[in-house]
């Protein structure tokens, strides 16, 4: 797995930005090991059918990997992983119906991302809650604040979360750590 992959098409991005096709990713990126169609689909609860489909889709534009296959009871079973740890969406230059076409795909994996992390971080927030957390204060951190740093700066920072998700993205059995789900955002605000 290579650590950013630059989506620059239009089909690019449509196949990785369709809902369903991201919660596929984010199943995989969870399991933290090569996977089958099968074993995604039980971890996201559906129909192995449905999840081999939009499979399809993600490796035809390079999205997921198929890395292995193994034969099970006479069947060939593949392992698939996400190419990249992060992926990066660029407007190339475009048609104006093709830019059209970007932002809405653009804006709708946005939205997305957003509905997403908010579900996670209100569900979790009532649970601990209403469990009255031991501590009293529940475990989770919401910020929303300006900073001030250089184009050099707020690359080093991006890299760092991006470095630091990554080392700390996959279980180690062999120490007891919780789990957290974390969303960024990093935005320049255009003068």
């Amino acid at each position: 797995m290579i650590k950013n992959k630059t989506l620059k098409t239009i089909e690019e991005i449509k196949a990785f930005s369709d809902p369903y096709r991201l919660k596929i990713l984010n199943h995989l990126y969870m399991l933290g090991i090569p996977a089958t169609v099968k074993q995604i689909a039980d971890s996201m609860g559906e129909v192995p059918a449905n999840v081999h489909y939009h499979m399809k889709k993600l490796e035809k534009f390079g999205i997921v990997t198929m890395v292995d296959t193994k034969i099970i009871n006479g069947i060939v079973a593949k392992y698939y992983e996400p190419s990249a740890f992060a992926f990066n969406i660029v407007d190339t230059t475009l048609s104006d119906n093709s830019k059209k076409v970007y932002k809405a795909e653009l804006e709708k994996f946005i939205d997305e991302c957003f509905n997403k992390a908010e579900t996670i971080f209100i569900d979790q927030l009532r649970k601990q809650v209403d469990n009255k957390n031991v501590e009293g204060i529940p475990k989770c951190m919401l910020s929303e604040d300006y900073i001030y740093m250089t184009k050099e700066e707020a690359d080093i920072f991006k890299q760092y979360i991006t470095d630091f998700v990554q080392q700390h993205s996959k279980k180690d059995s062999s120490k007891d750590k919780d789990k957290y789900h974390v969303f960024s955002s990093i935005v320049f605000i255009e003068k």
